[in-house]
């Protein structure tokens, strides 16, 4: 499996990350960095104990790791979490937008998963 592979099969926007990163080596290596980045599980983990800001913050983070990474339905999950905590008092609708983020963000993972196990572009 290639990178670009890789992004399609997680409907993400490859020609987009290709003309930041300019180069498929730098999108597979930042793509496979992407699971160590701690944004996704500490705006959860500050989700769970009520901690408002730093949710917003981490929810921030991974909105921008994914939209510069090209992974569209998952900065697409993130913006709209990241609204809910901008205010500092969350909507009944949180945990729905949560579990969309959580469901985009697991999509990611498993792509991402199958690549590194499989690829054909070292």
């Amino acid at each position: 499996m290639t990178v670009k592979e890789c992004y399609e099969s997680m409907n993400a926007d490859f020609e987009g990350v290709m003309s930041r990163l300019m180069k498929e080596a730098r999108v597979a290596k930042y793509t496979l960095i992407f699971p160590s980045d701690p944004s996704y599980s500490d705006m959860v983990d500050a989700y769970k104990v009520g901690d408002v800001k730093k949710a917003f913050l981490s929810a921030h983070s991974l909105k921008g790791t994914s939209a510069n990474l090209g992974f569209t339905a998952l900065y697409n999950a993130a913006c709209e979490v990241t609204e809910e905590f901008r205010s500092g008092n969350p909507s009944p609708d949180t945990a729905t937008k949560m579990a969309k983020c959580e469901e985009e963000y697991n999509n990611v993972i498993a792509a991402i998963s199958v690549y590194a196990s499989n690829r054909t572009d070292m």
